[in-house]
């Protein structure tokens, strides 16, 4: 048996063909849109951290490269992180505030793997404390107390240094400080 089908449609029954636009497409087109607009949005964001960044970038060049100054009375993170200043003194047993005389920070170093960054007093002639970074240890440079040390010892008597200025580094979500004060190896400068 045939069986004829008629589409219903306008005036004397003529054949309509469906949408293009049906639900499906529509979709699909809603989806295509909202990812261009994201991956525009994403696009911006990274020209404005380049601009960022090579900014900042300037200023890193232009505060390292400038001759050093004395160190500033109030230094103000703003105006003087990684301007190079000036120091004359003497490296000290004066315990911080984390409670040792000096602190290790874990860190890497190529090619030498993991190591420490050596932290210690250094007293200005002035009578204040600043902390300086002194280098890199390796993870095996520990010293009889278990604790992390350079080879070297610090210089005695009084020393003119020129360094950088840098400020604390907080703890991130990435880090996490709670056993820095126990062993004194810590995972910033959160010092």
């Amino acid at each position: 048996m045939n069986t004829v089908r008629r589409q219903a449609g306008g005036e004397g029954g003529a054949m309509r063909r469906p949408s293009a636009f049906g639900p499906r497409v529509f979709g699909a087109l809603a989806f295509g849109a909202v990812g261009v607009a994201i991956l525009l949005g994403l696009m911006t964001w990274q020209i404005q951290r380049l601009a960022w960044k090579e900014a900042l970038i300037a200023t890193l060049e232009d505060r390292l490269s400038a001759p050093p100054i004395a160190l500033p009375m109030a230094p103000d993170q703003q105006a003087h992180e990684f301007r190079r200043v000036a120091l004359e003194g003497r490296f000290t047993d004066a315990v911080g505030a984390h409670g040792f005389a000096d602190a290790a920070y874990l860190t890497t170093l190529r090619p030498h793997g993991a190591g420490y960054r050596i932290i210690q007093p250094f007293q200005t002639i002035d009578g204040r404390l600043v902390l300086v970074d002194r280098g890199y240890a390796p993870l095996a440079a520990k010293n009889r107390n278990g604790r992390a040390s350079l080879v070297l010892p610090a210089p005695e008597g009084d020393i003119a240094l020129v360094g950088a200025l840098r400020w604390p580094q907080d703890a991130d979500w990435f880090s996490d400080d709670a056993a820095g004060p126990a062993d004194n190896v810590w995972l910033t400068r959160a010092l």
